[in-house]
């Protein structure tokens, strides 16, 4: 499995809200938004995209902002049609490697929070090494040191 990452990009915009739109009720904003709502978020947003690759083929996306000087909140997001093909946990031990490694000054953590009732997303961080922070009803805070 060949994985590739690019910034996204105003033309990939329709794949990436068809994305976030189908696992929306798995993110802390489940509304579902049009492409015009996209393409006036993408002018000014802040968070930094990459759209996920395997063999040539659009897949997902991952999405890091900072948090403070030492930690930036990292996400992903798999097109429910490649899901449970285990692209996620491949795709984030070799973006940590090219992107966020490669950020100035580059982090000593990356931090996450995942719905408490997102039990695949929390089994697949505990795999990748992310520690549990905190809880609350809601959501499961986690952290990764690098």
């Amino acid at each position: 499995m060949q994985l590739i990452f690019s910034k996204l990009r105003h033309e990939d915009l329709p794949f990436f809200i068809e994305v976030r739109n189908s696992v929306r009720f798995n993110l802390h904003d489940s509304r579902e938004f049009s492409l015009a709502d996209a393409t006036e978020w993408f002018k000014r947003t802040e968070v930094m995209y990459w759209v996920i690759y395997q063999d040539s083929v659009k897949v997902g996306y991952f999405r890091l902002s900072k948090s403070s000087e030492l930690s930036w909140q990292i996400g992903a997001d798999i097109h429910p049609c490649y899901q449970g093909r285990g692209i996620a946990s491949a795709a984030y031990p070799i973006f940590i490697k090219e992107i966020v490694k490669q950020i100035d000054p580059p982090p000593t953590f990356l931090d996450l929070r995942v719905l408490t009732h997102n039990g695949k997303a929390l089994s697949l961080y505990k795999k990748l090494g992310f520690k549990v922070l905190n809880q609350t009803t809601t959501d499961i805070y986690m952290r990764l040191e690098l």
